[in-house]
């Protein structure tokens, strides 16, 4: 059977802030890799475990008209409002 494939976006993240680098890739097993992150919430949890540097988020996850985002407890609440 053949892994599931996800487009992702490439984030950035320094210094607590995340922004998008425009770059897309497809990535295979998002849980097998220690940066691709399956929601803003996860992306958080991973930032603070690892630390600066690149992250993949699935396309559509990241919030609408937002150019950068600071990364904080706000995100692990308000994706348990929304699901």
């Amino acid at each position: 059977m053949e892994r599931m494939k996800r487009e992702c976006e490439e984030i950035h993240v320094f210094g607590g802030t995340a922004e998008r680098t425009g770059v897309r890739v497809e990535l295979q097993g998002l849980k097998a890799r220690p940066n691709a992150c399956r929601s803003m919430r996860d992306l958080v949890r991973k930032y603070k475990l690892l630390g600066d540097g690149h992250f993949y988020l699935p396309v559509g996850l990241w919030p609408t008209e937002e150019t950068s985002v600071t990364l904080s407890e706000k995100w692990l609440g308000m994706e348990k409002t929304f699901n």
